[in-house]
């Protein structure tokens, strides 16, 4: 199973044109020091904060946390404190501001799909920016 990525409205596809299609999504929620869309601007990735993770097709929250280094690894963690497992794959991550809110729908089911996609969106001036569809390995 993963997540199709759609772009502006658009599939998002790689320069050969395949599908960008990974099988994790984290959705971090980061301060960004200087305001979103500024020159100077940069996500704060030392600390705390929450997280959203679309694993084998399941929308799950949680937690991530770094310590003051650089060089420190980013832990990512569920609602109950344990590590939070992925599917064997790519993992994209999202970084979305703390104010920033992350709209999950339950799309109807197709023919050809049987079961609910989940779509995860960014929305910039009221306006979807990307969204992460679960697309495989529907039964």
């Amino acid at each position: 199973m993963s997540w199709d990525r759609t772009l502006f409205g658009k599939a998002d596809v790689t320069g050969t044109g395949v599908r960008e299609s990974p099988k994790n999504v984290i959705v971090m929620y980061v301060n960004y020091v200087n305001g979103i869309g500024t020159e100077a601007s940069y996500a704060n990735l030392q600390g705390s904060g929450t997280a959203a993770f679309f694993v084998d097709g399941l929308e799950t929250t949680g937690t991530w946390s770094r310590g003051p280094s650089k060089s420190d690894v980013i832990q990512y963690k569920t609602a109950n404190g344990k590590t939070a497992l992925m599917t064997p794959g790519q993992t994209w991550v999202e970084l979305l501001d703390v104010g920033v809110t992350l709209t999950v729908t339950r799309l109807t089911s197709s023919s050809s799909r049987r079961n609910v996609a989940c779509m995860a969106s960014r929305f910039f001036s009221g306006k979807p920016i990307a969204m992460m569809t679960k697309a495989h390995g529907l039964s």
